[in-house]
């Protein structure tokens, strides 16, 4: 019965937050490559290793935002997992997730401002205020009309859940998603070969070597982190909001780029320190992110008491990532 064999490998892919990627596409993509039987750790390693940034007249670059498809070919590759890939617009597509999963396939989909539901509390994901975000999907119940999804997109929180999709709601997200980027899908599936032996290995020395280049230079994040305490000190509900969508966005990727770290510096931070100061810096960030997102929402009158709190926000930010990349030097990373 197929329902038994997806309930049987999907409840192998908890904890999600092992991984705490707080990324929607490895947060989709990682429990997929673990209840595929790939090695979802060592992967959550390499994810880490395409995050590198620098700072450009008042700009924060992101270089290599996403990895491309044939780096997520080799990827998966060395996990025995194939992809394929769908830009085709689904005339029908309730009826094309049901059938990918009858088949024993998993499928990412980006979506615009789709809601999910977490069954146990009643609670509801935040929309992406017009944002693409990954979601896995994995199951069905014709008699419910819902669909079995890992969702993160909780504003206030960054735990992973497995949550809950009505089919009208993924049909009216996934046409706004077409509408807006076009449609996107990916669909994974275990091949017939065998996973790479040691990739944890393989995937740490990668790391490492990029760590130790970063520790060399000066760090970006943090020339725009002052940049940003510069801005919200004019007090200038204009200025700010014109370059909102950039602060949305980069902190989002900041936050991401320390939880990734947070992985990996867990495995030698023995009196986990460094994991409480970064634990407190992704929280700080978390918050911040909030405030723009209620700036974005608000009318200027509503606003203006909001900056002082993101300006505490981004100084102990700030004082946070100083005094972590200055620790982080003297881990012994010898494993």
């Amino acid at each position: 019965d197929i329902r038994n064999k997806l309930k049987k490998i999907f409840n192998n892919i908890e904890p999600f937050n092992q991984f705490a990627l707080r990324d929607c596409f490895y947060s989709a993509l990682l429990p997929a490559i673990g209840a595929l039987g790939g090695d979802s750790k060592a992967t959550a390693i390499l994810a880490g290793s395409d995050m590198h940034f620098s700072f450009q007249n008042t700009k924060l670059i992101q270089h290599n935002e996403r990895i491309d498809s044939n780096e997520l070919n080799k990827w998966l590759s060395d996990q025995n997992i194939e992809i394929k890939y769908s830009q085709i617009y689904q005339n029908e597509i309730i009826e094309y997730i049901r059938n990918e999963i009858n088949n024993e396939k998993l499928l990412m989909i980006s979506l615009v401002d789709a809601i999910s539901t977490d069954p146990k509390s009643g609670k509801e994901t935040n929309n992406t205020a017009g944002f693409k975000h990954w979601i896995l999907f994995y199951g069905y119940d014709d008699d419910s009309q819902e669909f079995s999804v890992i969702d993160h997109f909780y504003i206030e929180s960054p735990i992973y859940c497995k949550l809950k999709m009505s089919y009208d709601e993924l049909k009216r997200s996934y046409n706004l998603q077409n509408e807006k980027y076009g449609s996107r899908i990916y669909i994974l599936y275990k091949a017939n070969g065998f996973c790479t032996n040691d990739l944890y290995r393989t995937y740490f020395n990668n790391w490492i070597i990029k760590r130790n280049q970063y520790n060399n230079q000066g760090n970006p994040i943090i020339e725009y982190v002052n940049y940003s305490i510069s801005i919200f000190k004019l007090l200038n509900y204009d200025i700010v909001k014109k370059d909102l969508i950039s602060f949305i966005e980069n902190y989002y990727r900041i936050m991401v780029y320390y939880i990734k770290e947070k992985y990996v510096i867990g495995l030698f931070d023995k009196d986990k320190n460094l994991v409480k100061q970064v634990d407190t810096i992704i929280v700080n960030i978390n918050l911040l992110r909030n405030k723009f997102f209620y700036i974005a929402k608000y009318p200027k009158e509503k606003c203006l008491c909001e900056f002082e709190t993101a300006i505490e926000l981004l100084c102990d930010i700030c004082s946070g990532l100083m005094n972590f990349e200055k620790q982080i030097k003297c881990i012994d990373w010898n494993m």
